[in-house]
């Protein structure tokens, strides 16, 4: 559901760390890397975790007139979370360490502006015939971070959490209106006809 902003902040990891990072597009990925990395070092992986849904009753269901009176709009809100993590690959923990820490206080001091870019520059919304979705967020925070140490080359993985609404729409066409009469026919045949 945030692949976008995992692009928007791989291209600000770009221009920030251009000084240390020259050749950027050799050093980044949007991909979780299945293999050990190879050269050029330092290799940054930024890929999409778990998305998990809000699972309490704060769904939000709203039917209201759509563009015409006509049809409606069926419309639920969803809150949610979803991970996402960036790892760091280098043959030197001293190079990893710094590159950790700078991405952390690049994407904490432009959060803000990160999800100015995400909700309202590229809002994020996909439709088919009857169905629209909007993702929006809200903020994103830092959950954990592990060294890997042992592997080689080494890594280091910090893991955040975008948290945002999920707005599903439908669109109903017709006019909606209470039911006033049913028609019920018996299909058994009568005994002794």
């Amino acid at each position: 559901m945030i692949y976008k902003l995992l692009t928007a902040i791989a291209n600000l990891l770009k221009t920030e760390l251009s000084a240390d990072l020259p050749q950027s597009d050799k050093h980044f990925t949007t991909k979780q890397l299945r293999e050990s990395p190879s050269e050029p070092f330092p290799k940054i992986s930024i890929y999409l975790g778990k998305f998990t849904p809000d699972k309490s009753i704060r769904n939000s269901k709203s039917l209201k007139p759509y563009r015409d009176d006509k049809q409606k709009e069926m419309t639920v809100v969803r809150e949610f979370d979803q991970d996402f993590f960036i790892e760091i690959y280098d043959k030197d923990l001293e190079k990893v360490e710094k590159l950790a820490s700078l991405i952390l206080g690049i994407i904490l001091t432009n959060s803000e502006d990160l999800l100015q870019e995400y909700n309202v520059t590229a809002s994020i919304g996909y439709q088919s015939k009857a169905i629209t979705t909007v993702n929006i967020i809200n903020q994103i925070n830092v959950l954990e971070s592990i060294y890997k140490t042992i592997v080689e080359p080494q890594s280091f993985e910090l893991k955040l959490q975008a948290k945002g609404q999920l707005k599903l729409s439908r669109n109903i066409g017709g006019e909606l209106g209470t039911i006033k009469n049913i028609n019920i026919q018996s299909s058994i045949p009568q005994v002794g006809s």
